[in-house]
């Protein structure tokens, strides 16, 4: 009797498989090698032949006839071009510039200069990295098309975004480690003891990176600074600084021009004289610079209110060393009783602040509304203010709406001018509702500082008086935004575009099962306003004004006025 054979399947689908890895292997490695090439090329002003492809690369002659095949394959396709037997990048080669940003997870998104805002950003797999890190400029290769969103490998790294970092040290025998201050930076970086500065286990330090490392390489850096305990505030702040790569003082060039600034003590013909109008600051207790300033007053048709800022220009002239470096810094950065500024302090909390009793060159805005709070009239000027009483938002609160009557008569004679301002606001409030106007409550954290330590973290007290505020400053922006729109000149809006249809369908999934009863109209601000009302005083009150911020497109400056 003859055995019957049973077929090998599983031996079969074993090499079927080994078959499938080997050629996906070759493939993985085949492309690898067209984007060093890529790389090698991109940026040389020079032609490159095989020979010069295989030298650069540290190939050896055994990868010729591939380096060959592979350049014949990209000047088919157009992405170089052959002049006398050497290779060229044609038009980029196909390649794109872009800003590597890292997320902690360990991939990350090309940020493409110039790329449209509806476009999404290219995603990167960790393994498509090539050893690039957050912040780096880079040049990338489109390689599909993933959940919606392009897909991109790094061929080359242009330029390295961070040589420098913070971090926590971590002794060992010949070599501790620095683990980054950073989530972007999922990486722990070398150090051998010879560069560790003597610091000590668990010890914040400034590390300066002298080897980026590679696939089968950990990344090698020196210690530059012992900066100390982690916990305590000055070390935090001073992590702060680097990270963000905050300066911490002003060029020389900048402080000469400062000192040569001479404050203006007249008005200037070109100047509406306004310091008999009773302008007050209303700021924060610990605010030092006050940029802006209001003054109300009732009339027999209704309210004026005048909205003044500080007139920089006057002091900061265009292209001037205080210009650029202004410029470099995009913003003042406030810190738990830190400030970094964008301008030296001479100007931030002197020459352009409008502090109590002292003159100041201005913007100013005049506008006139009826009783309801409908604006009939508007007009501009470069003005001369003359502050009559810092206030805080705590004071004004006292006065208008505690009705504290010891703070009331201190301050007596701006009385009438405050209970202007509250009406009117009331009124600016009540109509931008009635337009489905959103009212995010959303509280923010205040840290109070104790010497070196975080004394208390609390919850930052917002009254009726930071709403009085808003809206005055609110009614202004509108008003001027408005004219310019209707002279046509060309102006930067800061806008908010409508939300994505899919985020509100999941908003308006999360707020049924909240049990809210939610509108039966069309989606629209008002809608939105409606939905905010239901939640306000409810335990879900905080989640609802948390999602409907992140179902919201983020706000941005636009020449164009799209809502």
């Amino acid at each position: 009797m003859t055995k019957k054979r049973t077929p090998r399947r599983h031996s079969g689908q074993s090499r079927t498989r080994r078959h499938r890895k080997s050629t996906s292997e070759y493939g993985q490695t085949q492309n690898l090698l067209v984007d060093r090439i890529l790389g090698f090329l991109a940026g040389r002003p020079e032609p490159a032949s095989p020979a010069m492809i295989l030298a650069g690369l540290d190939l050896s002659d055994q990868d010729k006839k591939r380096v060959t095949e592979i350049l014949a394959d990209l000047e088919r396709t157009g992405k170089v071009t052959r002049q006398h037997k050497k290779y060229l990048l044609a038009d980029g080669g196909g390649l794109i510039q872009a800003t590597l940003d890292l997320t902690g997870k360990g991939f990350g998104f090309a940020l493409v200069e110039g790329a449209d805002k509806k476009d999404k950003d290219p995603f990167i797999a960790p393994s498509h990295l090539n050893g690039a890190s957050h912040g780096d400029r880079i040049l990338i290769r489109l390689i599909g098309t993933g959940r919606g969103r392009p897909e991109a490998r790094v061929v080359k790294i242009i330029k390295r975004g961070i040589s420098r970092l913070c971090g926590i040290y971590t002794a060992g025998g010949k070599t501790g480690y620095v683990t980054p201050d950073n989530e972007r930076l999922p990486y722990t970086v070398h150090v051998r003891r010879d560069n560790s500065l003597g610091a000590r286990d668990n010890t914040a330090v400034l590390l300066e990176i002298i080897d980026y490392g590679s696939a089968n390489r950990p990344p090698e850096g020196k210690i530059i600074e012992i900066l100390g305990d982690p916990f305590s505030v000055a070390v935090q702040l001073r992590m702060t600084l680097e990270q963000f790569e905050l300066p911490r003082s002003f060029p020389e060039d900048v402080e000469q021009e400062v000192r040569r600034l001479r404050p203006l003590v007249k008005c200037d013909p070109e100047r509406t004289d306004l310091r008999h109008i009773p302008h007050v600051t209303i700021d924060g207790e610990t605010a030092k610079d006050f940029d802006d300033a209001i003054a109300v007053e009732q009339t027999k048709t209704g309210f004026r209110l005048h909205v003044s800022i500080a007139d920089v220009s006057h002091y900061v002239r265009t292209g001037s060393a205080i210009d650029i470096e202004a410029y470099r810094r995009g913003t003042s950065t406030y810190l738990p009783d830190l400030v970094i500024p964008m301008l030296p302090e001479r100007l931030s909390n002197d020459l352009c602040s409008l502090v109590p009793d002292q003159d100041r060159p201005a913007f100013t805005a005049i506008l006139e509304f009826d009783k309801k709070g409908h604006r009939t009239g508007q007009r501009y000027c470069k003005s001369m203010i003359r502050s009559h009483r810092r206030f805080t938002y705590t004071a004004v609160r006292q006065i208008l709406y505690d009705r504290d009557p010891d703070m009331q008569e201190s301050h007596r004679d701006l009385l009438p001018m405050l209970e202007a301002a509250g009406k009117l606001a009331q009124q600016l409030q009540q109509r931008r509702r009635q337009r489905g106007s959103i009212g995010f409550n959303i509280p923010e954290a205040e840290i109070r500082l104790q010497g070196d330590k975080i004394d208390t973290i609390a919850r930052a007290e917002r009254n009726q008086a930071h709403q009085l505020i808003e809206e005055c400053m609110l009614a202004a922006n509108e008003a001027v935004a408005e004219t310019l729109a209707n002279a046509n000149q060309d102006v930067l809006y800061r806008i908010h575009e409508r939300p994505d249809p899919a985020k509100v369908d999941l908003f308006t999934e999360a707020a049924a099962v909240m049990n809210l009863q939610l509108p039966k109209t069309e989606i629209s601000p008002a809608w939105f306003a409606r939905v905010i009302e239901e939640a306000d005083g409810s335990p879900v009150q905080y989640v609802v004004n948390n999602l409907m911020l992140r179902t919201m497109q983020q706000a941005r400056y636009s020449p164009e006025n799209l809502g």
